[in-house]
């Protein structure tokens, strides 16, 4: 069951230059729907804590944005005074992350002889709390957040080649079957004049990162130079900065397809060590969305950018850093359950405790690794907490015609801060459309098929309302 949506009505304010109207490839209905259990969903807002300080404009860049007037804080503003201070932690050696895995799932396989028939007794003298709660559902959950506890205390070791894409047999199958087309790219780093605020962090660097291309072959371009306006999606995967990869899920495919866009999914850094913390996956996400402005010349306004979880946050926060220098907005930002709280700070993370496979223990100790060259009250700034910015802060969104869509999980941890997210979308108006989905858990647009279908309709409903994208530079 799907609840909907909160939006505003509020027109972008146009161009500064006359002769290059904007026209945003997302718009809102500004209705509401109703649809069995299609409701809408009250929002409440929670004071922020960040207060505003001027903004940063780049005076290098030929698309500098002149519209927007909101003050922030600066990212390099919240980094250490002395950043020598930060953490040395960092993921352990394949070998011996191997050997720890292996131990650790041996523990969980013997205590499920003794879990299970307790879950079992647990499951048959409660009440089903909602529709849809089964016992399968209940075994995984559990399986997954005792095994993700046991292993918060080390940093998790990437044992893949990162470029190759016969990795995921998802893909690689339907590529043979010739339903897709998949290019391996190398995106080349992002410019100097965009990384200088954090030349202290001298480990911290711009870097070539592998990226890759999806092209439905029912309707895609197949990486042809953008000559006539097209779209194209840019994602940003999840994966709490610790894990993951572009093709570790259908969903970039699933929206490519569903949409007939293109997709540049890139394979930016874990936060695993004191060389890849933040800010370098700012910096591969940079790199990407130049990429595809100003070597395959898409005009910004004509890029969705999509993300889940912590790929949601990667691309709000992408977004705020392309505000802070001066560069113009994609066109639409579309995200599945965006982390948007790293204090955490909501109930919905106690409430929702029960039903969601989050772990909290190994979220805090990717938030810690994530965010080792920042003071501690930056976990309180919009820039890791977006659900907490001050009003005003999101309005560059609404003066740039942005379209924003959010959906996320009623029984998911991340439940309340991804609504007072789209709550303060609101107030500073933008048109946002959020999506409940009532008894779903986090980023169940990847695993539940009535979310998924949901976030595609929602979503080629958005873009076919954009009438095309215009060129804004």
């Amino acid at each position: 069951m799907l609840a909907i949506e909160n939006s505003s009505s509020s027109e972008p304010r146009p161009h500064p230059d006359p002769g290059l109207r904007r026209s945003a490839i997302c718009r809102d209905h500004g209705r509401r729907e109703e649809d069995g259990g299609v409701q809408e969903t009250p929002l409440s807002v929670v004071p922020s804590l960040v207060p505003p300080q001027s903004s940063v404009l780049s005076s290098h860049h030929p698309h500098l944005s002149t519209s927007s007037k909101g003050r922030m804080v600066t990212l390099e503003s919240l980094l250490l005074s002395d950043t020598s201070r930060a953490s040395r932690r960092a993921a352990p050696h394949p070998l011996i992350f191997r050997l720890i895995s292996w131990a650790i799932d041996t523990i969980v396989t013997i205590s499920s002889i003794v879990r299970i028939p307790l879950l079992s007794v647990a499951y048959v003298f409660n009440p089903t709390p909602f529709p849809g709660w089964s016992f399968n559902r209940l075994v995984q959950i559990r399986t997954e957040r005792f095994r993700g506890t046991l292993l918060s205390w080390v940093l998790p070791t990437i044992l893949f080649d990162e470029r190759r894409k016969e990795n995921w047999d998802l893909y690689t199958e339907e590529e043979k079957e010739g339903r897709v087309k998949i290019d391996v790219l190398e995106i080349p780093p992002v410019d100097a004049r965009w990384t200088g605020g954090f030349a202290s962090l001298g480990e911290v660097k711009a870097e070539t990162r592998p990226a890759f291309l999806i092209c439905p072959l029912s309707g895609g371009r197949a990486g042809k130079d953008r000559a006539d306006g097209s779209r194209i999606i840019l994602h940003l995967h999840g994966g709490g900065y610790i894990r993951g990869h572009p093709l570790w899920t259908p969903f970039p495919y699933n929206i490519a397809r569903a949409t007939g866009l293109d997709c540049l999914s890139v394979c930016y850094r874990k936060t695993l060590s004191p060389s890849s913390s933040f800010p370098a996956p700012l910096f591969d996400a940079l790199s990407a969305y130049s990429h595809l402005t100003q070597t395959l010349h898409y005009a910004p306004s004509s890029i969705l950018l999509l993300g889940e979880s912590a790929g949601g946050h990667l691309s709000l926060l992408l977004s705020q850093y392309l505000h802070q220098l001066g560069l113009p907005q994609p066109g639409c930002i579309a995200l599945s359950s965006p982390w948007s709280d790293w204090s955490p700070s909501y109930p919905s993370y106690a409430e929702n405790e029960p039903y969601d496979s989050v772990c909290m223990p190994r979220l805090r100790g990717a938030v810690l690794s994530a965010t080792r060259y920042f003071e501690r009250e930056a976990l309180k700034s919009p820039w890791f907490s977006p659900s907490k910015a001050s009003p005003g802060h999101w309005t560059y969104l609404q003066q740039e015609g942005v379209g924003v869509y959010l959906q996320y999980g009623g029984r998911e941890a991340m439940r309340d801060e991804v609504a007072v997210l789209g709550e303060r979308m609101k107030r500073d108006g933008v048109r946002v459309r959020v999506r409940e989905d009532v008894n779903g858990v986090h980023t169940s647009a990847l695993t539940d098929g009535g979310a998924r279908k949901m976030f595609e309709k929602d979503l080629v409903e958005m873009l076919s309302d954009g009438n095309g994208a215009e060129d804004r530079a």
